[in-house]
């Protein structure tokens, strides 16, 4: 007979489970606080195999490659689109920064989902939605209605964002999710840059609506290998939003068996406020979402530089931006490997069993570094339209250093926050949701105010910033978590 802790198919529901006696306040109940990462389970996805783990791990890569296509895939398109649909330009812009936008809001309530029903039926529906919304684009007759699908697509997709980070967390050790996270954000980072490549070709020998088509059926592989491939790897055990909803519905049980007239503060206290309310989460999130508001700001703009300036068409426009996604890969891969790499080191050098987790936001130091010196390098070399081999090689090493900081800083912000993976990558998609929205929409009304070389040294300051709130976590961080503790 299957064991019932297998998978979330096969567990009871809230109501079912056994309850825990009430304890009248959420802060004295450890239940409701604290998961630890070293619960033993049944069946623990966590020694699975490691091909069984590379599956997932393909799988939700995969996924989340079409997330970064996704966006801009279409862009070398726009003109085609513009006339079939009798589109105008702003009308163009939105489909863009809606998708953007919705993006970043979605990814909460699908992670919130999955860690009450599992992460494979979050796929399953998600995927679905935007496979309808991916079809939809492909035989638009109006531009309203490829409005429409787009912020469809963007509601379906955006659950690769947080759900996928969530099955990572359930499959690896915190000493192992440097490297495979590494790997995982690796796939959506190519996105802005070979996306247009991709989207050329497309459109040049077939139609704008080949683009959507792609990408629909990449989706469609997509569901079949979730259906197919991947097993489900939540565990009510270690998801404190599972426990709290437990706790809930005891506390609403137990009110109503004792007649008591009152409000149990367990209610107030979800995953989302958890998370939120640690200083940690807030400064880095906040360096998250600039280091991502870069990526977008850059790919549109130098797409409009090197239309204008170099005269380049759209494939190849597609193929200088390449060389920022192949540096964003490489510094994907280089920096978790890196981290895990300090991490296992200073266990070594402490002789303990467990590294503080602000270790690994030393991987990110060479790159806060380097950062601020690129953006100025590339922005005064556009503004004079130097050797566009030089803008190559700027990009290459921009895409480096800016995913050399990401990668090791959302794995820290995944090993301080277990039992909440899930919402901590959505809180991280909606802050950079919000900052990629925003800066697609000023970045080319100030390259059109002050030019490349103005706009990209204001980068070089809000680079600086994000240094300084980076480093801020890695001095102080410790500390607060201790005292963040100490108040539970």
């Amino acid at each position: 007979m299957a064991n019932r802790n297998e998978s979330p198919s096969q567990e009871p529901s809230i109501e079912e489970q056994p309850q825990p006696q009430p304890q009248g306040h959420c802060k004295e109940n450890e239940y409701v606080n604290t998961v630890h990462e070293t619960i033993e389970l049944q069946d623990d996805p966590r020694k699975w195999s490691p091909m069984r783990k590379w599956i997932t791990l393909a799988t939700v890569a995969n996924g989340s490659l079409v997330v970064g296509f996704a966006p801009n895939i279409y862009n070398p398109a726009i003109n085609a689109i513009k006339s079939s649909l009798h589109a105008q330009d702003w009308h163009i812009s939105l489909t863009l920064s809606l998708f953007i936008l919705l993006s970043g809001i979605f990814p909460m309530p699908w992670s919130l989902t999955s860690e009450l029903v599992g992460r494979k039926r979050v796929y399953m529906v998600s995927l679905t939605i935007a496979l309808g919304g991916y079809i939809g684009a492909a035989v638009a007759n109006s531009i309203g209605l490829l409005i429409g699908m787009r912020c469809i697509q963007a509601m379906g997709n955006s659950s690769l964002f947080s759900v996928g980070a969530g099955s990572l967390t359930d499959i690896y050790d915190v000493h192992e999710r440097g490297t495979k996270f590494g790997i995982y954000y690796a796939a959506p980072m190519l996105g802005p840059s070979l996306g247009p490549v991709l989207g050329g070709i497309l459109t040049r020998y077939l139609s704008w609506r080949a683009t959507f088509w792609f990408l629909a059926i990449w989706i469609g592989v997509t569901i079949f290998s979730v259906l197919a491939l991947m097993k489900e790897s939540f565990r009510k055990d270690r998801s404190t939003t599972y426990q709290d909803a437990l706790a809930i519905r005891t506390e609403k049980i137990a009110r109503r068996q004792s007649q008591a007239i009152h409000r149990s503060s367990c209610e107030e206290a979800t995953s989302l406020k958890r998370v939120v309310k640690k200083r940690n989460n807030v400064v880095l999130l906040i360096a998250t979402g600039l280091n991502y508001g870069f990526t977008y700001s850059i790919s549109y703009t130098c797409t409009l530089s090197l239309s204008d300036k170099y005269h380049l068409d759209a494939l190849k426009i597609g193929l200088v931006l390449l060389a920022y996604g192949l540096g964003s890969m490489a510094g994907s891969v280089l920096g978790g490997r890196y981290s895990d790499y300090l991490l296992a080191r200073s266990r070594s050098l402490n002789n303990t069993a467990v590294a503080p987790s602000e270790v690994r936001l030393a991987t990110t130091i060479p790159g806060l570094i380097i950062m601020p010196a690129l953006c100025l390098a590339y922005g005064w070399m556009a503004q004079y339209a130097v050797h566009i081999s030089g803008i190559a090689i700027i990009l290459f090493f921009g895409g480096l250093s800016s995913i050399w900081v990401y990668s090791p800083t959302m794995s820290y912000l995944l090993d301080i926050n277990p039992g909440n993976t899930t919402v901590t990558v959505a809180c991280n998609s909606f802050i950079r949701g919000l900052l990629a929205f925003l800066f697609a929409e000023v970045a080319v009304p100030l390259q059109n105010a002050i030019g490349d070389g103005g706009l990209y040294s204001l980068w070089a300051g809000l680079w600086a910033l994000c240094a300084v709130l980076v480093l801020i976590v890695y001095f102080k961080g410790g500390h607060w978590r201790a005292q963040s503790s100490s108040s539970v």
